[in-house]
């Protein structure tokens, strides 16, 4: 927004702590307001939350004397974490903005140093709780924490954006994760216009590219192994796709696929049960 760009100009002048007071406040304001109200046409699908990419770039201002320690930064991100667990799509910008390790690119005011990777695994393990505690056996509440948001969202939630890109094939992403698992089935059920998309991003992986008309895009698969690993019951996940009919523009290939794979396991079912 014009405002934050403004205040960005003159973020030499403000302490690093006054910037960090910013951080829950502008969480605040943003946590009842619709992911879908975020759209930028500069930013594609990502849907930042306005004031999100100013304030963090002030206070990752590596010109900055006195720039904010990760305990200082960790210490805020986790307050504003309580305070935005009810936008699921909120919280998982402050998670990719503020936790993220960025390597040589920096995260954490452009620290990478070891104490700022541990405070990052304890900010994560933090949200992730939050994530058990709040949604558990809540299934519209999770359905209503995820209306509007960007259908990858969840997936990034549950796996962190660190390891979005590099799920491992075995083993669930915390700690109480069936817990989750099931409210994720229900809110299925109960919401599918809302959860089926953010499903279909937990069980699909990319696959190459495709190239139609001259352009290219992502293709997809149905991640077989990855959804016994999560859900247990591969079949059952699929059948969920059955009521699919309204889905995302960027889903289009990902829901394909889990078409495909509910089309192969349902001959493959029936043929077990014809022997």
């Amino acid at each position: 927004t014009k405002q934050s760009e403004q205040v960005e100009d003159f973020a030499h002048l403000v302490s690093a702590e006054r910037l960090l007071g910013l951080l829950v406040p502008l969480v605040k304001r943003r946590r009842s307001e619709s992911p879908s109200r975020w759209q930028n046409p500069d930013e594609g699908f990502a849907r930042h939350p306005p004031g999100m990419i100013p304030l963090w770039r002030m206070i990752r201002d590596r010109q900055r004397p006195s720039p904010p320690s990760p305990r200082a930064i960790c210490r805020e991100l986790l307050c504003a974490f309580e305070e935005g667990i009810t936008n699921l799509h909120l919280t998982h910008q402050l998670e990719h903005f503020f936790v993220l390790i960025r390597g040589e690119n920096g995260d954490w005011s452009g620290n990478d140093s070891p104490e700022a990777r541990k405070l990052a695994g304890v900010a994560r393990k933090r949200l992730w709780k939050l994530l058990v505690r709040h949604y558990a056996e809540q299934p519209a509440a999770l359905a209503a924490a995820l209306d509007g948001a960007p259908m990858w969202t969840l997936s990034r939630v549950v796996w962190g954006s660190q390891r979005m890109n590099n799920r491992p094939s075995k083993g669930v992403p915390f700690r109480n994760w069936g817990r989750i698992a099931s409210t994720i089935i229900d809110a299925c059920r109960e919401s599918p216009s809302v959860m089926l998309p953010q499903l279909a991003a937990l069980v699909s992986t990319p696959d190459g590219f495709l190239r139609t008309g001259g352009v290219e895009r992502t293709s997809y698969k149905f991640a077989a192994e990855g959804t016994r690993t999560l859900f247990g019951d591969e079949l059952a996940v699929l059948r969920l796709f059955d009521v699919a009919s309204e889905f995302p523009p960027e889903g289009q290939e990902m829901l394909e696929a889990i078409k495909r794979a509910l089309t192969a396991s349902t001959a493959n079912s029936t043929a077990l049960e014809g022997e």
